[in-house]
This record gives C-alpha cells, structure tokens and sequence, in this order.
C-alpha cells in the first residue's frame, strides 16, 4: 500500500470516528506531514483523494475541513402530507456541496 493511501485511510478512520465532527478543520498540511513523516506532496494527495470523495473540502488560504453531512428525520404521523413543510429553509440547503460540484 503507498504512503498516501495509508495517510488517507488513519484520517478517514479518524473522520468516521469522530475525532474530526463536521464543520472541523483538518490540521495543517505542514503538521500531518510532521505527525505521518512524509512530504507534503504524500499529504496532499491524500487530502485530494478525501476532496474528490466529498468528505472534506477545502477553502483557500484557510484549509481542508470536515463536509456535515445532514441526516433528515422521518415524519412521526402519517396521518396526512403538509406540503407547506416541503421547501428547507435556505439554511438548509448544502450550499458548499453544491458550490463543490459546480466548481
């Protein structure tokens, strides 16, 4: 297995886990190559692989951070459909991930 895959699956690992919630950033490029002893080339490769997954995504001069991943609940009555709930807010829409998807 190449170094990059290892580095990608450690930070999936600890992305699922938790140790990284959503909305968390990634430390930096410089101090995972310290922490996983490779070049910064490895770590980025690594992060672009998780990118193109869309499990984290990157922001300019900031850094990668964590995707949210919104769950949405089921209806409790099913009594009847209120299509007045239909439409989410404008707070709920994904707009990162589609900003993603559209770059």
């Amino acid at each position: 297995m190449l170094k990059y895959e290892t580095i990608y699956h450690s930070l999936l690992q600890k992305i699922q886990s938790g140790d990284f919630p959503a909305r968390a950033k990634l430390p930096s490029i410089r101090s995972l190559s310290h922490q996983y002893i490779c070049s910064k080339s490895t770590i980025i490769s690594a992060l672009k692989r998780l990118e193109e997954q869309h499990i984290i995504y990157s922001i300019p001069k900031s850094g990668y951070y964590v995707v949210e991943h919104q769950v949405f609940e089921e209806p409790t009555s099913t009594e009847g459909v209120d299509f007045a709930t239909s439409s989410p807010t404008w707070h709920a829409f994904p707009y990162k991930d589609f900003q993603r998807c559209i770059n």
